[in-house]
């Protein structure tokens, strides 16, 4: 009769640590996502700004959301490759500099290709297609603020703004 009950004991931990799994990536996600809704949906507030001054109804608030959920995890995958962590002994500006370009320019491949598909499901034709990804040199500057702010919220009780971005850490 104690085989029973160790059988289904057996699922409490699988489940226990499954869901351990769970709310330890949730934990590690939050922050990138909340950076990423609060741009996005400043994007989108601006945009709405600028439309709504011509009259016309603009809303995005679920693209921008889900956005924020993208990209922010794609940051989160995109650290863990292993040539990101090229200038971690370099003073803070280096690794903050090369992160935001790599991020930048996985955003414009992306923004590129989805405008492709966009393109292309309209009936275009590939050599036809020379569309600019939009809000590039935004993004950027939302890279390197984040990566700013993911570097140097540590040490911000012992330096300088200037300091810490130009010391080796």
């Amino acid at each position: 009769m104690s085989q029973p009950a160790l059988a289904s004991s057996a699922p409490a931990p699988f489940l226990r640590r499954g869901f351990d799994w769970w709310l330890a990536q949730v934990k590690h996600a939050l922050p990138p996502t909340i950076f990423f809704f609060i741009g996005f949906n400043l994007i989108l507030w601006t945009k709405r700004l600028i439309l709504e001054e011509h009259g016309v109804e603009f809303s995005g608030f679920l693209t921008a959301t889900l956005a924020a959920l993208l990209v922010g995890k794609a940051v989160l995958v995109t650290d863990n490759l292993p040539f990101m962590h090229r200038f971690d002994g370099a003073p803070m500006i280096q690794p903050i500099l090369f992160k935001s370009a790599i991020y930048w320019l996985c955003v414009v491949v992306v923004r590129l290709a989805e405008g492709l598909v966009h393109f292309l499901s309209a009936g275009g034709l590939i050599a036809d297609f020379s569309r600019p990804p939009s809000r590039a040199l935004f993004l950027g500057t939302l890279f390197v603020n984040s990566d700013m702010v993911d570097g140097a919220i540590p040490c911000l009780c012992q330096h300088t703004r200037t300091q810490l971005a130009l010391r080796r850490r």
